[in-house]
């Protein structure tokens, strides 16, 4: 149950990359008009960006739920189900809308090609790492919490400690994977010729 977050979190990616990553290319020749307008490069991505958290987060929390659900998983692992899809909609999105900035395409005919281009593969990529490196950090937490009710042993509080440690360095990554691009995206998408 633990595992099936990793195909949780690659459907996330994959409707970040056909969605997402294609706001703000999907303006057009029309970008002319929102770049002279008065409003700063932060607050156009945020607009492109808040819309779609909220379908991904939906999408992301019946997946992960659904699935634990499905295979009886114990409510340990379905609450790090719970926060992990929370985590992966916000950094995913801020991947996706951040690295959509950073390489548009203004004269795509057709949204849905954008995801296959050579800088969607790159939002893949980096994508699909966040959700390992995710995986990765929650590991040795789900491990300590499976082998205590295993064994039936409580947790001592250093394997608290190491467990708030981990999760801190999680909500670290996903926070890196939702603002560098964004901030990125959005300076270079200003200083974009028109």
């Amino acid at each position: 149950s633990f595992l099936i977050l990793a195909l949780v979190g690659f459907v996330m990616a994959a409707l970040a990359a056909r969605f997402q990553f294609s706001a703000v290319s999907i303006e057009g020749r029309g970008f002319w008009g929102i770049r002279t307008s008065p409003i700063s490069a932060q607050e156009y991505l945020s607009s492109k960006l808040w819309p779609g958290i909220f379908p991904m987060f939906i999408i992301g929390e019946l997946l992960a739920v659904s699935s634990s659900a499905i295979l009886r998983a114990e409510p340990t692992l379905i609450a790090t189900a719970v926060f992990t899809a929370a985590g992966l909609s916000f950094a995913l999105s801020g991947l996706a809308v951040g690295m959509g900035a950073m390489y548009p395409d203004f004269k795509a005919d057709n949204a849905s090609k954008l995801a296959a281009s050579p800088s969607g593969v790159l939002y893949m990529v980096f994508a699909l790492c966040t959700v390992f490196a995710t995986l990765l950090l929650e590991s040795y937490p789900v491990y300590l919490f499976i082998s205590s009710s295993l064994r039936q042993v409580p947790l001592q509080s250093t394997q608290y400690l190491s467990i708030s440690f981990f999760a801190v360095c999680t909500i670290l990554l996903w926070y890196a994977c939702y603002r560098i691009p964004m901030n990125i995206g959005a300076k270079m998408l200003w200083e974009r010729e028109i």
